[in-house]
């Protein structure tokens, strides 16, 4: 039984660390290889130090996981078995590198005599994730790293990297020899913590640069796409008060974390507009988050912001797909907002901008009347929710519509969308992370073809107080932006992918009340009503292109009268 307590004490020993340094939830998936994680995770949720989430499908547990990170701003422990098991995780850990989401992947793997040898459920895994996780290891209970207090020190190395100012996931791989457990192999659980301290890093671009430009501005915006919101709301507060002493413009959309009387709404439409780039033009834009996700936003910012850009980012990365280099600031929101001052902002500046977003809101009248269509599906749930409520959005249609027709003003939900990879896999299973660890209320809001990637995870949520939007329009209706609708003989089949799934009795099949609503009288009632639920919405795809075209048409002619 020696083996067995050996695997007991090297998985025992990984999870006191990862413990310590600060996680609070993991997500285990079945299987036997791994038996010496879940038996070590299974103490220290006995020790109310962790709580455990089991999910059967390792896709979705690793989305799960993904939306736990995010909601508890912690790492999270994923633990599978060895073999296939761990590639179904590249998903979600390939989205939280882009995130900058501290996953740590614990997977187990077969023994060095069963390598390379055709044995079952065995497959290379040692860098199983190449250069989408921050460091990886692969560790024995044979491997010499039990001397000491080496195996602890190791493993709170990897945490610092996870949580770290370039935080993302990590991988640890852990070879195991049968038996993998015995009756005397318990290892005895216990907090540990490292004796030093990680010294902090130097901080790159200095501030004066940056200070003296926003000075010098005339005419300076504020533009911010995706992000993961702060833990403690420092970053979006000081942003939110230097715009509102300086009269610089925010344009930024739901998945930003801001809102205020800042934000310009509708910038998503009348940017589109030629006027915009003249009437509108920045001498200085100062970004946060990564690249915008409206193409028309990010085509201005290409023909307006060519070095006269400076992208705050605290991780350091360069997040600039529109591939203007803009030097970055690789400090906090909260250090560089607090310490900028402007001097010379033109007083009609936020004038113009308030008028075009005038132009926008007159062309939107009236929007939640009619059959339904994003802009009063958007409008419906907007109105509903307030800022108890979370909002987790589909890289789909959903993500565009709600920057096209919500306003950031205040008092809306808090918003999140997966906006690294922008994959619609995962949406369901993320959000049901999300809810387990916040204990908000929660709306998906995605289309159908995102539901149907991820109808299992139906099977997750339970109790919770989650709801699921689905807007159908009979399959890819996003792809009937581009251009390719034009190539007829291709389209419909292999881009538009029409289905003819009952999206209802799927929702019912997993136990959830389901409603089928058809007007937005309907929708609003059915988003007055609690608990888990899933409303299907079937929209007309046809109807609702010519609509969003209409809206787009109605505000270029407003902005081309001036």
């Amino acid at each position: 039984m020696e083996e067995a307590a050996a695997n007991q004490a090297l998985a025992q020993r990984i999870v006191d660390v990862l413990v310590s340094e600060g996680v609070q939830h993991a997500v285990l998936s079945p299987g036997s290889r791994n038996t010496p994680v879940v038996l070590a995770l299974v103490a220290q949720a006995k020790r109310g130090a962790i709580r455990l989430h089991s999910v059967l499908d390792e896709r979705q547990a690793g989305f799960v996981g993904l939306g736990l990170a995010r909601a508890s701003h912690a790492p999270v422990i994923l633990s599978c078995t060895s073999g296939t098991a761990g590639t179904h995780y590249l998903p979600a850990i390939s989205e939280a590198s882009q995130l900058g989401l501290p996953l740590v992947a614990i997977t187990a793997d077969r023994p060095d005599e069963l390598q390379g040898r055709g044995a079952p459920q065995t497959l290379d895994q040692v860098g199983l994730y190449g250069r989408h996780v921050r460091a990886a290891v692969s560790w024995s209970p044979d491997g010499g790293s039990l001397e000491g207090d080496g195996l602890e020190r190791a493993t709170w190395q990897l945490a610092c990297i996870a949580r770290g100012r370039r935080s993302g996931p990590i991988h640890i791989n852990l070879r195991f020899r049968k038996p993998l457990w015995s009756p005397q192999s318990a290892a005895e659980s216990g907090p540990w913590s490292a004796t030093e301290q990680v010294d902090p890093e130097e901080d790159g671009v200095e501030l004066a640069a940056l200070q003296a430009a926003v000075r010098g501005a005339q005419r300076g915006l504020i533009l911010a796409g995706p992000r993961e919101r702060s833990l403690d709301g420092q970053g979006e507060s000081a942003l939110l008060d230097f715009a509102a002493r300086s009269g610089w413009p925010v344009v930024a959309e739901p998945a930003s974390g801001l809102e205020g009387e800042s934000l310009i709404d509708g910038a998503e439409a009348f940017l589109r507009t030629a006027v915009s780039r003249v009437e509108l033009f920045p001498d200085f834009i100062l970004r946060v988050g990564r690249s915008p996700t409206a193409g028309s936003v990010s085509d201005w910012l290409k023909a307006v912001g060519k070095d006269n850009t400076c992208l705050v980012e605290p991780s350091g990365c360069l997040l600039d797909a529109e591939r203007l280099n803009p030097p970055v600031v690789d400090r906090s929101l909260a250090q560089v907002f607090s310490t900028l001052e402007s001097e010379s902002t033109d007083p009609e500046w936020m004038n113009q901008w308030r008028r075009a977003e005038a132009r926008c809101k007159a062309a939107l009248h009236g929007a939640q009347a009619g059959p339904l269509w994003a802009g009063s599906v958007v409008a419906s749930i907007w109105s509903a929710l307030g800022p108890e409520d979370d909002l987790h959005v589909a890289s789909s249609m959903a993500i565009r519509d709600l920057g096209s027709f919500s306003s950031l003003k205040g008092d809306g939900p808090r918003v999140s969308a997966n906006r690294g990879t922008n994959g619609i896999d995962g949406t369901i299973a993320c959000a049901v992370g999300q809810a387990r660890a916040s204990g908000r209320p929660c709306t998906v809001l995605l289309g159908d073809l995102a539901f149907l990637h991820d109808q299992a995870a139906l099977s997750l949520i339970g109790d919770l107080p989650l709801r699921v939007v689905v807007v159908d329009n009979g399959g890819g209706g996003i792809f009937e932006y581009l251009p390719i609708a034009q190539h007829t003989q291709v389209f419909e089949t292999h881009f538009l992918t029409p289905h003819s799934a009952d999206i209802p009795a799927i929702s019912r099949a997993h136990g959830l009340h389901t409603e089928e609503i058809t007007s937005v009288d309907g929708l609003q009632q059915a988003l007055a009503q609690t608990g888990p639920s899933v409303l299907h919405l079937a929209v007309d795809r046809a109807g609702d292109f010519a609509r969003h075209k209409a809206y787009w048409d109605a505000v270029c002619a407003a902005m081309e009268e001036g």
